[in-house]
């Protein structure tokens, strides 16, 4: 099983991190998600995490922060 922590930015649009600051103490959801990777380039969409990892057929856990 694998765990993902979810948070939502600016746009509505969920994405894969492990709390909802930057390392530079912003809040994900008042930024857009090329706002985010430009600070957090390893965060991306749940979108693509899920397409990737669904193929895998591991199980998936959702942490929504």
């Amino acid at each position: 099983m694998i765990e993902l922590d979810v948070c939502i930015d600016r746009s509505g649009d969920l994405v894969v991190h492990h709390d909802r600051y930057l390392p530079d103490g912003r809040l994900l959801d008042t930024l857009t998600l090329p706002e985010i990777k430009r600070v957090a380039p390893e965060v991306e969409p749940l979108s693509r995490v899920l397409r990737e990892l669904v193929r895998s057929g591991v199980t998936l856990y959702l942490d929504l922060k």
